[in-house]
């Protein structure tokens, strides 16, 4: 707070459990869950 910061956030992959339990005990709040997709892209020639 000593900068004019007012919140910290951090992620974690939704699986762990280890971290979320961490996350939880430090404070923490759980906003929201996202999924990533990956699609790969045809080599060139």
């Amino acid at each position: 707070m000593g900068q004019g910061c007012t919140e910290f956030g951090s992620d974690a992959l939704v699986n762990n459990l280890e971290s979320e339990a961490a996350h939880k005990a430090l404070g923490f709040a759980e906003i929201e869950q996202i999924r990533c997709f990956l699609k790969p892209l045809p080599r060139p020639g």
